[in-house]
């Protein structure tokens, strides 16, 4: 049986492309660029000390969805985040108007979240409450080791000749 939720997007005939990315520029004429796509962020966090909260800024990209039809289409479009935990957050709606072909909508949601919760996070983007995509976000930890030394003073790498 097909996925319910391509095949309503294909009768619709509205498209979806999102990513991430750490940074997107928008130009005067409305052009957009996006810097580093991405859907890993490693977070490197303070050693714990006893009776202390961990405090860490949190992780902030952008978030690009485009939408794409071959006829005009105007639709109701939604972007919730689970968090690895499971928990869902509240979808924010979109009302979205394309003009078919290269006439689109893009919306662009600049997302925080928290690197305290290691895992894998799911921006859902909905069509008509149709699931119609989903970008993955991966956050990693490393905890800092407060003894480590990060390199040291006029240290040399011992290379092997290959040839």
């Amino acid at each position: 049986m097909a996925d319910e939720s391509v095949t309503l997007t294909r009768q619709r005939g509205v498209y979806v492309i999102a990513f991430l990315c750490e940074k997107l520029l928008i130009e005067k004429n409305d052009v957009a660029t996006a810097m580093r796509l991405v859907d890993v962020f490693n977070v490197e966090l303070p050693a714990p000390k006893l009776n202390s909260v961990t405090v860490a800024p949190p992780i902030e990209a952008d978030l690009v969805v485009i939408f794409k039809s071959q006829k005009p289409e105007q639709f109701r479009a939604t972007v919730a985040l689970v968090k690895p935990s499971g928990e869902r957050t509240p979808a924010t709606e979109y009302e979205c108007q394309t003009g078919g072909g290269v006439i689109g909508q893009t919306i662009a949601i600049h997302v925080q979240v928290d690197p305290r919760e290691p895992g894998d996070y799911w921006f859902e983007i909905s069509i008509e409450d149709r699931l119609a995509t989903k970008v993955p976000l991966r956050v990693t930890q490393t905890v800092r080791d407060p003894h480590a030394r990060l390199t040291q003073p006029n240290a040399q790498l011992n290379t092997a000749d290959l040839s």
